[in-house]
C-alpha cells in the first residue's frame, strides 16, 4: 500500500510541478521520492502541525501540497490544524494518513487509527476517503488531484488479494458492489474489504451468498447507491476497523434513518473501546474479532435470524 502511494505521488510530482509533498513520516521510506524529485518535496519531520500549517500556506500560493504522516498523528495531534488552516479557509490539502485502522499492529493501540473518521467526519469542506487495495490507493490520489479543497486519505499497511486486478473499475465517491449478492449486504472500507472477500467464498461454500460493498469514501457518504441497495438487501452488515460510533457503520445508520429505509443493520467493528492485544495485522482482527471467522459467523447468524 505505501509503495502504491510512494509510486502515486512521484507520478503526480512528474505532471505537475505545483505538487509538493511534505514528509512527517519516516524519512527512509519516503528517500526514492525526495531523491527523484528533490524540489517538490519536503522532509518537514515528526511535525504533523507545522506540516498542515505549512501546507495551508502553500495552497494559499499555489502549490497543491499532499502532507504525508502516520494515521493517528495526523487524525489526533494536527486535528486543530486540520479544523482551522484546511477546512475554515477550505485549503486545496491533502493529508495522507499512513497505517489506517489497526494496521500498525505491533505497536499497540496508542498507534491504532480507530476513532480518527469519527472526529473527522464533522469538519466541514472535508472529504474523507479510505482505500482498500494497491491500485485503489492510486485511483484515490490520482482522483484528489480533480479536485480543490481539502481530503483526509486514509492507507493501509497491506491487505489480500487486490478486488480490482478482476477488472472492476473505480467509480469516485460511489460505493461499489465488487461481489453480487442475495441474502445480506455487508458494507465495509478499507484494507478490511478483503477480508470481506475471502469469507464471501467461505459463505458460498455454506450456501449463503453476500454482496460485498467496497465503501471507499465516506465523506461525501453515497446515501442515493445505499437507497437503490436497500430494495435488494434487508439485512446489512457494516465491517469496519474503527469504533462502531463514528464511523462507516455510523454513516449507514445515517442514512437509514434519514432515507427511512427498509433495512436492518448490525455494526462490526470495535465496541465503545480501543483495540486489544499486540501481535500482527491478522492477529490483532481476530483478537478485536474482525477476523474473516469472525466476519463468516456475522453473516451466518444475520441470515438465521
Amino acid at each position: 500500500m505505501v509503495k502504491a502511494l510512494i509510486e502515486e505521488l512521484a507520478k503526480l510530482c512528474s505532471e505537475n510541478p505545483n505538487v509538493v509533498a511534505l514528509i512527517a513520516d519516516d524519512k527512509e521510506v519516503y528517500d526514492a521520492l525526495s531523491e527523484k524529485y528533490p524540489d517538490q518535496t519536503v522532509n518537514i519531520g515528526i511535525s504533523e502541525c507545522n506540516a498542515v500549517s505549512v501546507a495551508a500556506g502553500l495552497s494559499a500560493c499555489g502549490c497543491i501540497p499532499y502532507v504525508v504522516g502516520g494515521n493517528t498523528f495526523m487524525a489526533y495531534r494536527a486535528y486543530e490544524f486540520i479544523r482551522n488552516q484546511m477546512c475554515m479557509q477550505n485549503r486545496n490539502v491533502k493529508v495522507i494518513g499512513v497505517g489506517a485502522g489497526m494496521a500498525i499492529s505491533v505497536l499497540g493501540n496508542t498507534q491504532h487509527a480507530t476513532e480518527d473518521m469519527g472526529a473527522l467526519r464533522v469538519l466541514p469542506n472535508l472529504k474523507i476517503m479510505t482505500p482498500a487495495t494497491p491500485t485503489e490507493v492510486k485511483k484515490v490520489i490520482a482522483h484528489s488531484m480533480e479536485f480543490e479543497g481539502p481530503a483526509f486519505i486514509r492507507v493501509g499497511r497491506g491487505c489480500g488479494k487486490d478486488f480490482y486486478q478482476d477488472g472492476i473499475k473505480f467509480r469516485p465517491y460511489q460505493i461499489q458492489e465488487i461481489k453480487e449478492g442475495t441474502d445480506i449486504a455487508v458494507f465495509a472500507s478499507g484494507s478490511i474489504v478483503c477480508d470481506v472477500m475471502e469469507a464471501s467464498c467461505i459463505l458460498k461454500q455454506k450456501g449463503i451468498e453476500i454482496g460485498v460493498m467496497n465503501v471507499h469514501t465516506i465523506k461525501p457518504f453515497d446515501v442515493e447507491t445505499a437507497e437503490k441497495l436497500s430494495r435488494r438487501y434487508k439485512k446489512w452488515i457494516s465491517v469496519e476497523e474503527h469504533n462502531t460510533i463514528g464511523g462507516l457503520g455510523s454513516a449507514l445508520a445515517d442514512a437509514i434513518a434519514e432515507r427511512r429505509l427498509d433495512a436492518w443493520l448490525c455494526k462490526m467493528g470495535l465496541q465503545d473501546t480501543f483495540a486489544q492485544g499486540y501481535g500482527t495485522y491478522d492477529d490483532i482482527k481476530k483478537k478485536n474479532r474482525l477476523g474473516v471467522d469472525d466476519i463468516v459467523l456475522a453473516c451466518i447468524h444475520m441470515k438465521e435470524v
